[in-house]
This record gives C-alpha cells, structure tokens and sequence, in this order.
C-alpha cells in the first residue's frame, strides 16, 4: 500500500527555499513529494529533504554520518544543509525500484537474492551503533505495540471488518512488547525507501527520520505488505545471519495495527475495508 500525504510547503516554496541558499541550482523540472517525516524536492540529480515539524533533523543528519561506512548499501550522504530553511541536500540514490509484479514473475535466484540483501542490511542496521552512540544522539525508544494497538478506534471501524481488526488489537496486547533484545531499528523500512540492483540485490535505502531503538521485529512489519514469499525468505535469512528469530505475529500485527491507523485517522473508510479483507485472503 502506497501511503500519501498532504500538508507542508508547496513546490514553489520549496523550489523558493532551495534558491535562496543556492541560486545557480538547476530546478526547472524538479517535482514535489510528501512522506509522514518529510517532503521532498527531487530533480534528476538531486533530493533537497524538507524534513517536517516533529521530525529531529540534527538526530537525522547524526545517524546518518554514524552509519556511512557500517551498512551494506547505499544511504543519504548528505552535501550541505540549508542555513535559512532546514532542508538536506543529497545526490540520488539511483536504482531499480521493487514492483510487486516485477518480483512475483522474477526467478527463484532472483527472489532469493532480494530476501537475502534485505536480511545483511537489517542486520548490519541493528548492530551499527554502540550503546553510547545512540545515547548521544539521543535516539529514542520504539513505540510499544500495545500503545499502537490502543490508537484504534474500534468504534468507528465499519462493522464489516470490526471483528478482524479487534483480533489484531486483542493479539498485539497478549504479545506485549517484549518480543526480542533492543537494537538499533531503521523504522520505516518500506518498498518505498529503498532500490535495488538489476539482479535483486538491495542497492540503496533513505528515510532516516523514525530510526528508533526497539525489538529487531519491528522492522519487518512492512515487509508482508509485498507479494510471498519474500517476508519468509527475508526472515529465514535473518535468522541464519544473527541467530535471532523475528517475532511473526509481533510483526505481522505492528504492521497491520499501523495501516488501520493511518487510514481511519484520515477518514479513508473503502481503502480500509478493502485492506482488512485482504487480510483474509493472506490469511
């Protein structure tokens, strides 16, 4: 699910901003996108990142000379910062977007190659800082499950899909938020921040505004919103890679909990019942 959203500068704010910092810039054909965390100004060449009000810049641009040399793909390296106007300014990250038809009609090396990139990033992610760098950046604690699941309001759920959605709310409060050793966690690791090689493997991931310190789970509850088998393959390979097993129905009901948030808070009541019955199918 492709996730929108509105609010923030306009493109000729944006592109007003960009040029008073840097007047010889080329942004004729530059285009406007908005995320939860950021919007962005893109050109062929370039992304100038506007990151949004909530979002802690100074931590964003900390993590990432933190992780510059520790991960194994490509990340924001970030050339200069805007000095009237917070924004970061960054070469792009060139590659292969993951289109879901792409990989379901890819071979099974194919497959495997994805699923397999996926899990050494992560994993290289979860072990990149030490203890006393995240405490100086002042990295923040993942937002329990349980707090996310209290978010719903179940009362406005169409009755059509109310019961699925209470058996997701009713399984994240038995599985509690205990779920796995705390790691360092990209949080936002979605088919939308990331490109891969011709052959599947993972070539670049941005989107560092939510990285956050929580079970290592957590970071996969966005991962079965792509076609199968990639989620098993990508845990499997995890679990051969550290050892640690990621928690399914943790993961499986984060990720769901979070879709139904953000769609009732935004009054989108068809996509959401379109959704919950896909959970069916999957199910």
């Amino acid at each position: 699910m492709l996730r929108e959203f509105s609010g923030g500068p306009a493109l000729p704010e944006l592109i007003a901003a960009v040029r008073a910092e840097a007047p010889t810039v080329q942004l004729d054909a530059a285009v406007r996108r908005a995320g939860a965390e950021n919007v962005v100004l893109e050109t062929e060449e370039w992304i100038y990142r506007f990151p949004r009000e909530h979002v802690d810049f100074e931590r964003e641009l900390t993590v990432l000379s933190l992780l510059a040399d520790r991960v194994p793909v490509r990340i924001p390296h970030i050339e200069w910062v805007g000095r009237r106007t917070r924004f970061a300014a960054y070469r792009k990250i060139v590659g292969q977007p993951l289109h879901r038809e792409h990989y379901r009609a890819a071979d099974r090396s194919w497959q495997l190659t994805l699923a397999n990139s996926i899990a050494e990033y992560l994993a290289a992610v979860h072990e990149a800082l030490t203890d006393a760098e995240i405490a100086a950046a002042g990295i923040p604690a993942f937002f329990p499950l349980t707090a996310r699941a209290a978010l719903i309001k179940l009362d406005d759920i169409p009755a059509v899909i109310r019961d699925d959605v209470a058996a997701v709310v009713d399984a994240a409060t038995g599985i509690g938020d205990d779920v796995g050793s705390v790691v360092l966690l990209h949080n936002d690791f979605t088919s939308d921040n990331l490109v891969l090689e011709q052959d599947g493997r993972l070539l670049g991931v941005w989107d560092f505004s939510g990285v956050c310190v929580g079970p290592a789970s957590f970071d996969f509850r966005y991962l079965p919103r792509e076609p199968a088998p990639l989620t098993d393959d990508a845990v499997r390979a995890y679990e051969q890679l550290t050892g640690q097993v990621p928690h399914r129905e943790a993961y499986r009901a984060a990720g769901r909990i979070g879709d139904v948030v953000h769609l009732q808070r935004r009054g989108r009541v068809v996509e959401l019942v379109r959704m919950v019955q896909g959970w069916q199918r999957v199910d």
